[in-house]
């Protein structure tokens, strides 16, 4: 692979240059060829002149000239020397100290206040008064000229609980409906919300299989007529009705002893709950319907309630991420970049295939939507629905169908806490706490004649035995502590899952915590930070947390040597010495600059080509030698002196040399992480119609497919633009400085 596919002849004149270009263009008396240069040496400036792709004479300034940039406090119109301004030159405003570069036939301020904010908020152009909600976009506003963020139109905004139908489909939103209202059919076909038709049941009497012709009497019950399959006041035989008394524990509740079929005690207890009895500092507790505690660790940030990270276990160096999908802060790393992007119903991509700087828009029509019989698990069409009917649901076709409302109860057995569907002449109706319901019985003769209750594991009792009728009450013994609100408490917890002692943290007892101070652990003991001052910042010394007045953000910088990447002690600059980017130290250091002016400059430049494979580098000169190059993936990386030329030279194989004439100026291939040092140095230069400080490159592989790939370029710049001045005149105007903002007038100055 060729590393030099132009051979360069070099001439020289002291001639002017008017007499220069006439000599050497078409026509002259000595003309040169593409590829020759001509150096103009005048005094403190060099020009150098060739041709371009056209075949007209083109300069090349450096030294003061090129070193230089514009300084004026009213933007130019011509160069340096009333030669035409192009792109990349530089103009330094003085009344202000901001400098500008000329770009696309205007002048843009590269320094000053910039882009104030990377959010989409931050820019001219866009308002955001409010914060966005969920579901909205950007829409453009004629009146204003602004984007603001609004409500897609083509879909209706629902609140919580509201339903998106459809009429000739026509997107609407249905509001939620009242308080126990159902949905109905109308009979225009529309979905709508209705209240029920209401059955009114108010006494035992409404219902149809009960008899109430006879008024009951003190102590009669309901027993069921199997002649008239009615239910009637009536009275029942027998002293005694209970045969045998049992219990049946319920949630959090443990029996023994049961059943009583004579006289007995039934104990009853509090059944464990699981949590293990000890001491929780700072607990997190779990309390369940009957009050208990069902659950107790010591808390972690697990615990907050809008925190997971279970799903997702943290990594090293992993921090919190707000998740939309989760509405909870999950384990993740901010690193990383989107690939694509797929589009769902209604959204539209620009490009199709969502890669590369990809637009998102709402389609026109929206999505799609239908009547309530396009839902999968509904069925209006085959028995269609009349007025007043609601979806209920069909086991046996597992669907929701049309069909009249059922409201309230007409029979006895319709109740909910009943269950007597075939009653039997002279049953009675009684409790069962198996079925917890009212089920039919016989009534009979009783042989219990005591009952009573024993409390064991907390629970006491009062009232028993019973020997006839009664009530017996059972209840929560006393654990001893103190009822009330506690902060930060350390707790007790026994077997049973009752807090035994508690107590409030001792931190959060000290009276003098007041409101906005802080507590951290300072490895060993919960410690209190008072709350700092009005503009103090947190910061950190030695691992403790400290409010702190805020850094300086304008230090008082006297000398060079006060900035600190500038090292002017170590070494002491001699007469004539510049400032030299030291990569070792990481500093700037005096040292001796070779060549005039702008010329050598040591300089760096990274790029990371675009999809296609090319990128431009605008940093490293209009013309120079390559030191190095390195990339982060395996790059065949090849520079070019014209756009065109890159074009011309894409289809050309890796193991072919470049054409002489072709416009490579440079070419390697670089393994990911590696560094290529072009060993002798290999020049480039742009040769655009109009020189600029572009240098176009293209990042292949070694079968000619464009990569994306990050390149980084050290040279030593031949022809730069950018204003230089040497470090005596900079040490001169920093010691003749009264304040930071008389030196930056000074410098505008120079």
């Amino acid at each position: 692979m060729a590393v030099f596919p132009d051979r360069i002849v070099l001439k020289n004149s002291t001639d002017s240059s008017a007499s220069i270009i006439s000599e050497i263009g078409a026509g002259g008396n000595d003309p040169i060829t593409q590829g020759e240069i001509v150096l103009g040496i005048e005094p403190g400036n060099v020009q150098i002149y060739t041709l371009d792709s056209s075949g007209n004479v083109i300069t090349i300034a450096t030294g003061s000239a090129a070193a230089r940039a514009i300084v004026s406090d009213t933007a130019p119109t011509v160069g340096i020397g009333g030669i035409p301004l192009s792109e990349g030159d530089l103009w330094y405003k003085g009344d202000n100290g901001v400098f500008h570069v000329y770009y696309n036939s205007a002048w843009v301020e590269i320094s000053g206040s910039g882009i104030s904010s990377l959010a989409l908020g931050g820019l001219s152009d866009v308002t955001l008064s409010t914060t966005p909600t969920n579901g909205q976009v950007l829409t453009y506003q004629s009146g204003s000229g602004e984007w603001t963020a609004a409500d897609n139109a083509s879909i209706p905004v629902a609140e919580t609980g509201d339903l998106i139908t459809s009429i000739d489909s026509v997107p609407y939103r249905l509001p939620i409906g009242d308080q126990d209202q159902v949905l109905t059919v109308s009979a225009g076909g529309e979905v709508e919300w209705a209240d029920p038709v209401a059955v009114s049941v108010s006494e035992l009497s409404d219902l149809t299989d009960v008899d109430n012709a006879l008024a009951p009497s003190v102590g009669q019950v309901l027993v069921y007529n199997d002649t008239t399959s009615q239910w009637e006041a009536g009275s029942v035989s027998g002293t005694g009705t209970v045969t045998s008394v049992g219990l049946t524990a319920g949630a959090g509740i443990e029996v023994a002893g049961g059943p009583v079929t004579s006289s007995g005690y039934i104990g009853v207890g509090l059944a464990p709950t699981g949590v293990a009895s000890g001491t929780y500092p700072a607990a997190r507790i779990t309390i369940g319907s009957d009050g208990r505690i069902s659950a107790a660790s010591v808390s972690g940030i697990n615990d907050l309630s809008d925190v997971n990270t279970i799903n997702v276990a943290p990594a090293d160096g992993d921090c919190l991420i707000w998740s939309d999908a989760m509405q909870r802060w999950r384990a993740g790393n901010i690193t990383g970049a989107v690939t694509s992007i797929i589009a769902g119903d209604g959204i539209e991509l620009d490009p199709a295939n969502g890669t590369g700087n990809v637009t998102i828009s709402v389609s026109a029509e929206g999505p799609e939507l239908g009547g309530i019989d396009d839902l999968s698990d509904v069925d209006t069409s085959t028995i269609p629905p009349v007025n007043g009917e609601v979806l209920a649901w069909d086991n046996v076709g597992g669907l929701w169908v049309p069909a009249p409302p059922v409201i309230g109860a007409q029979i006895m057995d319709d109740l909910t806490d009943v269950s007597a569907s075939t009653p039997e002449d002279g049953q009675v109706l009684t409790w069962s706490d198996s079925e917890s319901s009212w089920v039919t019985s016989e009534a009979g003769q009783g042989t219990v004649s005591s009952v009573g209750i024993a409390g064991v594991n907390g629970i006491i009792s009062s009232g028993g035995p019973v020997t006839s009728s009664g009530s017996i009450t059972v209840g929560l013994g006393q654990s001893g502590v103190t009822s009330g609100t506690y902060a930060n408490p350390t707790i007790n917890v026994d077997t049973y899952g009752r807090i035994t002692s508690i107590s409030d943290g001792e931190l959060l007892q000290d009276p003098t915590v007041l409101e906005g101070d802080m507590i951290y652990n300072d490895g060993s003991n919960i410690t209190r930070l008072a709350r700092g001052t009005d503009g103090e910042v947190l910061t950190m010394d030695s691992g403790i947390p400290t409010w702190s007045p805020p850094a300086d953000p304008q230090p008082n910088v006297t000398y060079l040597d006060d900035l600190a990447d500038v090292d002017t002690t170590a070494t002491l600059p001699t007469d004539g010495q510049a400032l030299i980017w030291d990569q070792v130290s990481s500093t700037w250091v005096p040292g001796t600059v070779s060549g005039a002016g702008g010329a050598g400059l040591y300089m760096q430049e990274t790029q990371t080509s675009s999809s296609s494979g090319e990128a431009t580098f605008n940093g490293i000169g209009f013309s120079g030698v390559v030191q190095k190059v390195t990339a982060d993936v395996d790059t065949w990386l090849v520079l070019y002196s014209s756009a065109a030329n890159r074009s011309n030279d894409s289809s050309r194989d890796y193991t072919s040399d470049p054409s002489p004439g072709s416009g490579v100026v440079f070419e390697a291939y670089i393994l990911a992480g590696q560094t290529v040092e072009a060993s002798p140095g290999t020049t480039y230069f742009n040769n655009d119609a109009t020189p600029t400080e572009a240098i176009y490159a293209a990042f292949r592989t070694q079968i000619g497919n464009p990569i994306v790939s990050t390149v980084s370029i050290s040279a030593y710049g031949m022809a730069i633009s950018g204003d230089y001045i040497p470090k005596t005149t900079l040490q001169a105007e920093v010691a003749s400085s009264t304040d930071f903002a008389d030196f930056q007038a000074r410098i505008a100055a120079l």
